[in-house]
């Protein structure tokens, strides 16, 4: 078992999944792949309910998936007087903020939707996800 810290860490930390995934399974893939394929199978597949259940899933396990389609950026939560707010340090400008951390989540997981929405309706080039979070320890 890990420390506090550790476990706090696992908790929080963000696995980027991209799309699309393996499309076969073959001989020496390793779990993980297999997994990623499996899950990416489901994901794609054309009963909303059986997607809704995967990304319930992968948001208990803090896995995002990003791809062609489908993106995952790093969000940072605030706390603030009385509010939180969220941002992404890859989409510049894109703020949110909320009365609850649920409710900043909401906010931001749709600014960041039209964010990218004006961005295609533009023209313009999708920013690539490129922050990560790192505990350091002092």
């Amino acid at each position: 078992m890990g420390s506090v810290r550790e476990k706090e860490k696992l908790k929080t930390e963000v696995v980027y999944i991209n799309l699309p995934g393996p499309r076969e399974p073959s001989p020496g893939m390793s779990s993980g792949e297999l997994l990623h394929g499996f899950l990416v199978d489901l994901y794609c597949g054309a009963d909303p309910d059986i997607k809704n259940y995967v990304l319930r899933l992968c948001q208990k396990w803090n896995i995002r998936y990003q791809g062609e389609s489908i993106r995952g950026y790093l969000v940072i939560f605030e706390k603030a007087n009385g509010n939180y707010s969220a941002y992404s340090p890859d989409v510049p400008g894109c703020i949110a903020t909320g009365t609850t951390r649920k409710e900043t989540e909401k906010n931001i997981r749709e600014a960041l939707s039209l964010h990218i929405k004006g961005l295609i309706e533009d023209g313009l080039p999708l920013p690539e996800p490129t922050s990560f979070t790192e505990y350091i320890e002092v």
